[in-house]
C-alpha cells in the first residue's frame, strides 16, 4: 500500500488513453488499496467519477465486495455526501443491495447522528420482505441508541416481540441485542422496561448470559437508582461464576467492581463499598482513576471518614493512578467540609503544579 498513489495514477492514465472498463474485482482492489493510504484529492475526485459511472451502466450487478469496500473507503474519510449519491444510484438502478451493505450504511448514518436515514434503511429493508435475525436487529438497536432514540427503540422492541412470538420466526434475540435494550432503557431510567427485558433474557434457553450483559444490567440499575435489584444481579452473577464449567467461567472484572461501588456509594454505603474495594485487591484486579474517584467521591458526599479517604490517596499513590482535576476537587470539597483548609489549600497548589 506505500506505493498505492503512483499506481493509482497509472490507473487512472490507462483508463483514458486505452478506453479500458475496469470491473468490480479492479475497483475492489483500488478501494482496498487506498484504504489504509492517504490520497490525494484529485484522485479520489476522480475515482469516484469511475465508480459512479460503473454502477450507473445497464447489466452491472451490484457486487457486495465492491459496495462494501466503497462503504468503508469513503466513511472512513467521511465523504458521506458520495455514500449518498452511490446510494442513489443504486435506487434508481432497482439494484438488490445486499443484507451485509445494509448493515454498514446503517453503522454510517449511526456514525452521523441521522436516526431519520436510519428509519428510512430499514423501511427499505421491510419493503424488501428481507428477513431479520438476531444479528440485523442488533445493528439497528445499536444505531438508534448512538442516536439516543430510545423511543425508535422501544416502538421496535415492541415489533420484535411480535415477530418472535410467531411460529417457525428466525432467532430474534440473542444476548447482544438483550444488552442493547437493557442499555437504552437504563440509559432513559426506564426500569420497568429494563427489568421486563432482563427477566425475558433469564427466561431465555437459547441465551447463555455474559458479563457485558450483566455489567450492562448493574449499570442500569444504578442509573435507575434501584440499588436492592443491583446488589440481587450481583448475587446471581457471582452464583453463576461459580456454576459454570471453567471454559465458560464468567468472574466479576473492573467494570463489574466500579459499577457496584458507584452505586453504593450513591446510596451512601460507604462501608460496603470500601469492602468490596478491599475484595478488588485481594482478587488482585486492577484499578482505574474512576473507580477511585467514585469512593471518594462517595466519601466526600456522605460525611464519610478522612482517614478512609486518606488510605485511598495512598493506594493511588501506590498503584501510580492519574489524579485528575476531578479528583483534586473531590479532595478540596472533601477537606473543606471537615474543615481542614490547610490540606485543602495543600491540594489545591498541587492541583495548579500538575
Amino acid at each position: 500500500t506505500s506505493n498505492t498513489f503512483p499506481i493509482c495514477s497509472y490507473f487512472v492514465y490507462i483508463v483514458k488513453v486505452y478506453h479500458l472498463q475496469p470491473d468490480a474485482y479492479t475497483y475492489s482492489l483500488m478501494l482496498k488499496g487506498i484504504k489504509a493510504t492517504l490520497i490525494q484529492p484529485f484522485f479520489f475526485e476522480s475515482l469516484f467519477e469511475h465508480l459512479v459511472n460503473y454502477l450507473s451502466k445497464e447489466g452491472e450487478a451490484s457486487d457486495e465486495v465492491l459496495l462494501n469496500s466503497i462503504m468503508d473507503v469513503y466513511s472512513k474519510h467521511k465523504e458521506w455526501e458520495k455514500i449518498n449519491i452511490i446510494l442513489n444510484t443504486l435506487h434508481k438502478k432497482k439494484c438488490k443491495i445486499p443484507l451485509f451493505t445494509y448493515g454498514r450504511l446503517i453503522m454510517i448514518f449511526a456514525a452521523q447522528k441521522l436516526p431519520e436515514k436510519i428509519t428510512q434503511i430499514y423501511e427499505e429493508m421491510l419493503n424488501l420482505k428481507i428477513e431479520f435475525n438476531e444479528v440485523t436487529y442488533g445493528n439497528i438497536l445499536d444505531a438508534y441508541l448512538k442516536c439516543d432514540r430510545v423511543d425508535i427503540i422501544s416502538k421496535l422492541y415492541n415489533q420484535m416481540k411480535s415477530s418472535a412470538s410467531k411460529e417457525n420466526s428466525p432467532q430474534i434475540f440473542n444476548v447482544v441485542v438483550y444488552t442493547t435494550l437493557i442499555r437504552a432503557f437504563g440509559k432513559v431510567g426506564q426500569y420497568d422496561m429494563v427489568l421486563e427485558v432482563y427477566k425475558r433474557m433469564r427466561s431465555d434457553q437459547k441465551v447463555a448470559i455474559n458479563l457485558i450483559a450483566y455489567n450492562a444490567m448493574l449499570d442500569a440499575c444504578v442509573k435507575c437508582e434501584k440499588f436492592d435489584t443491583m446488589e440481587k444481579v450481583f448475587i446471581e452473577l457471582v452464583e453463576q461464576s461459580k456454576n459454570r464449567h471453567s471454559k465458560e467461567s464468567i468472574e466479576p472484572d473492573l467494570i463489574t467492581y466500579s459499577t457496584l461501588i458507584k452505586g453504593l456509594c450513591r446510596c451512601g454505603h460507604i462501608q460496603e463499598s470500601l469492602e468490596l474495594y478491599e475484595e478488588m485487591k485481594r482478587k488482585g484486579i486492577s484499578f482505574d482513576e474512576v473507580l477511585f474517584n467514585s469512593l471518594l467521591d462517595g466519601i466526600a458526599k456522605h460525611a464519610g471518614k478522612i482517614s478512609d479517604s486518606e488510605h485511598i490517596i495512598e493506594d493511588m499513590k501506590k498503584f501510580n493512578i492519574k489524579f485528575t482535576n476531578y479528583t483534586y476537587s473531590i479532595l478540596i470539597k472533601l477537606y473543606t467540609k471537615a474543615k481542614d483548609v490547610k490540606k485543602a489549600i495543600g491540594v489545591y497548589d498541587e492541583m495548579k503544579k500538575n
